[in-house]
């Protein structure tokens, strides 16, 4: 149990994002009792108080471990929701509209070429500046916007990167764990850890291993739910007499 005056830490190192998800479905949930526009705007407004008063209890650029509850849910990381519930707003109208973007594959690769340049200049700095996480953000959120509104294109790159998108989640939940064993190996096939070359190889292997844990466990895994659902349902549907 965390105690008074220490960083609040999920056993699971990336669960305080799960954490932060699950804050914002319930929020998400709240806003369904009102109309689609209505909720939407409650929401993301509420999102952006979060943070504002957030940025009362202590400054936006600090972004070490939380100490309260308070703190943690006014994170301005909450930002990035306000914008995916933005986007889909968006991504609707454009469907309406008819607003395919030409050569959005290669605009995206250079958003995130740009994207993982202000990331590598900030990385090492703490406190990270909160304007310069907001360009980060922001050009996180364009390369998705385009991702779903560009064009169709077709190549074996658009494809692999494809298939990485689909095995994000598990990418997401045991990157760590790779990056860990990757490291335990490093250090004990050399007493040198270059960073670079480490950085290189433990990409690699978190992302090959959480595409097989994708192929292999999660993929079967919502197939048999998929299954299972309609078996219950139907288990469960009250019989009609006679």
């Amino acid at each position: 149990m965390t105690q008074i005056g220490e960083p609040l830490r999920p056993i699971l190192g990336v669960g305080w994002t799960l954490n932060l998800e699950m804050f914002f479905y319930a929020l998400f949930t709240v806003s369904l009792l009102f109309s689609r526009r209505s909720g939407t705007v409650l929401l993301v407004s509420f999102l952006v108080l979060l943070v504002v008063a957030g940025g009362l209890m202590r400054s936006l650029d600090d972004t070490s471990d939380p100490l309260t509850v308070a703190t943690f849910l006014t994170n301005p990381i909450l930002l990035l929701f306000a914008a995916g519930v933005v986007l889909g707003t968006a991504i609707d109208l454009s469907e309406r509209w008819a607003f395919p973007v030409p050569f959005g594959a290669a605009f995206s690769i250079g958003l995130t070429a740009g994207a993982i340049a202000v990331f590598v200049a900030w990385v090492d700095e703490a406190p990270w500046p909160f304007g310069w996480q907001i360009v980060f953000w922001a050009l996180c959120v364009a390369i998705v916007f385009l991702a779903l509104v560009a064009e169709e294109y077709r190549s074996w790159p658009i494809a692999v990167v494809e298939r990485l998108g689909d095995a994000s989640y598990s990418i997401y939940l045991f990157h760590f764990l790779v990056i860990a064993a990757v490291g335990r190996v490093w250090l004990t096939a050399s007493d040198r850890m270059a960073e670079w070359p480490f950085i290189a190889v433990a990409f690699v292997a978190a992302s090959v291993a959480g595409l097989l844990i994708h192929l292999w466990v999660e993929r079967p895994l919502l197939l048999t739910l998929r299954h299972v659902r309609p078996a219950l349902s139907r288990m469960l549907a009250p019989q009609s007499p006679g």
